[in-house]
């Protein structure tokens, strides 16, 4: 293992994952919320346009359904599904319980026994389904609307429109959101690269300089950045490597000064021990001088 690995990741590693993720995270919640509401305004928007087409109908077939004119109803259905390019098919169920089946191929007359029709035979207020509809054998947008005439239920109208519209334009959202997102994305990265220029290079540029600082260079300074809490730090690393110099250089004088009394001192005690000998080579040549004098006094007696 490396002393890099040992260390573990680096400031630049750990603040690019850190906002990586948060800015990931930021974005996927907000593409999901968007999402969110785009898919509920989009089936809204369908809702009401296929309820308010139904109502429509609805409203001008009541008098056939109730006088029994049932040829205006089928030529009146059969212009509506060929006016539009999503409609794809018109059901008029009568109060028998038969249905009038209206779609681009013709009509035909039949009594529907499919769980939707029979649900919706009951229905005494407006709905609105997405599901994948036997009569169309394709996923449909219907609405279902009753006939009623002086609060007197007469039949019900259904109307299938094709929900590939509605899932192009889900496609077309889903695209702009996930476009946004991206430029959210890359907005982000580019504020991390400007934040790791303005954060990570001076923080680097200190922990070189003290790297510098402990190998003993002590003339290294950094660039102090304009104001904020590096600027601080690189003032006071700055002073605090001033004070170190000076510190050292006094340290280096004092010891200069005791360097030189020492040698002063020591040439002082050589001094002293070779007047010392000098001086014990004296009082011995003084002792021979008074012992040869005693020693010739003693001869010069009896002589």
């Amino acid at each position: 293992m490396t002393a890099r690995e040992r260390r573990g990741l680096g400031l630049t590693a750990r603040f690019s994952l850190l906002v990586g993720a948060l800015t990931l995270l930021s974005v996927s919640t907000v593409s999901v919320l968007l999402l969110l509401a785009g898919q509920r305004s989009a089936v809204e928007r369908a809702r009401t346009e296929t309820q308010s087409l139904a109502q429509t109908v609805a409203a001008a077939l009541a008098n056939a359904v109730v006088l029994k004119e049932y040829a205006f109803i089928i030529q009146h259905c059969s212009l509506v599904v060929r006016s539009r390019t999503d409609l794809l098919y018109i059901v008029v169920t009568k109060p028998d319980g038969e249905s009038l089946v209206h779609h681009r191929e013709g009509w035909y007359s039949e009594r529907l026994a499919d769980a939707a029709s029979r649900d919706a035979e009951g229905a005494t207020t407006p709905r609105f389904l997405r599901y994948h509809s036997p009569l169309a054998r394709q996923e449909v947008l219907e609405a279902v609307h009753p006939i009623t005439i002086s609060d007197a239920k007469w039949g019900v109208i259904r109307l299938g429109l094709s929900s590939r519209p509605f899932q192009e334009n889900l496609r077309a959202l889903y695209r702009q959101i996930l476009g946004v997102g991206g430029a959210i994305l890359a907005i982000s990265l580019l504020a991390v690269v400007a934040t790791l220029r303005y954060l990570v290079r001076p923080i680097r540029a200190l922990t070189l300089a003290a790297r510098q600082v402990s190998a003993g260079e002590l003339g290294v300074t950094v660039a102090t950045p304009a104001g904020g809490e590096l600027g601080e730090l690189a003032a006071s690393f700055n002073k605090m490597v001033g004070d170190l110099a000076h510190a050292l250089a006094s340290e280096r004088e004092h010891h200069d000064k005791l360097a030189r009394a020492y040698a002063e001192l020591d040439q002082a005690h050589r001094t002293l021990q070779q007047t010392q000998t000098q001086l014990v080579q004296a009082g011995r040549l003084a002792s021979i001088g008074q012992l040869a004098a005693g020693v010739a006094h003693e001869i010069n007696n009896p002589l």
